[in-house]
């Protein structure tokens, strides 16, 4: 009978208490029914619905280049920046699969990401900037580029929905994706 809401944001709080009232529930999102169906032959799932549930993957590159160098405003507004996500996302999803345990002995992704958005021209739209994070950005946590940690195996859109696949790479990574999403280091999960 016990609830933990865990979050930043005091008006998330007061929304949960509000549908908890109302009868609502998850499953009533479309956006959380999306993901969950993209998801739905994983071993493991963690959805975060909302709209500022990228919210928290969201860097301050101002503050990250002054920690790393001794810039000048004038340095830091002349650096092109690469290109970045253009649309929010309602809902994020993250699954686990096992290798080799995929529907017809199809061999399905150690992880899938899931963003959905509210239309498939949204999804089109970020799909470029999303995978460029994935494949060339750098884990803050690891201090490592994100393609020492995983190898990027497939970034499609399906639907409203831009589908991630990641294989770990090395030894040991069979909990990295769960301790990127709780250390908020997917840097291709950013708002805008």
């Amino acid at each position: 009978e016990g609830l933990m809401i865990l979050t930043s944001a005091p008006g998330v709080v007061e929304a949960v208490l509000d549908s908890l009232g109302s009868g609502g529930s998850l499953a009533d999102d479309p956006g959380v029914r999306a993901a969950a169906q993209q998801l739905n032959a994983a071993a493991s799932v963690v959805l975060l619905p909302g709209p500022d549930a990228c919210l928290s993957f969201s860097p301050n590159p101002l503050l990250d280049a002054l920690d790393e160098a001794e810039l000048s405003a004038e340095d830091l507004l002349a650096e092109p920046l690469p290109a970045q996500p253009q649309a929010l996302y309602p809902t994020l999803g993250l699954g686990y699969h096992y290798p080799g345990t995929g529907k017809a002995g199809v061999d399905l992704p150690h992880w899938l990401v899931v963003m959905h958005y509210p239309a498939p021209e949204l999804a089109e739209l970020d799909l470029a900037p999303r995978l460029a994070l994935a494949e060339q950005g750098m884990s803050q946590a690891s201090d490592a580029p994100y393609s020492e940690l995983y190898r990027v195996e497939m970034g499609t859109v399906a639907g409203s929905d831009i589908l991630l696949a990641l294989a770990p790479q090395g030894e040991n990574r069979s909990s990295l994706l769960m301790s990127m999403l709780y250390r908020r280091d997917m840097l291709f999960a950013t708002c805008p």
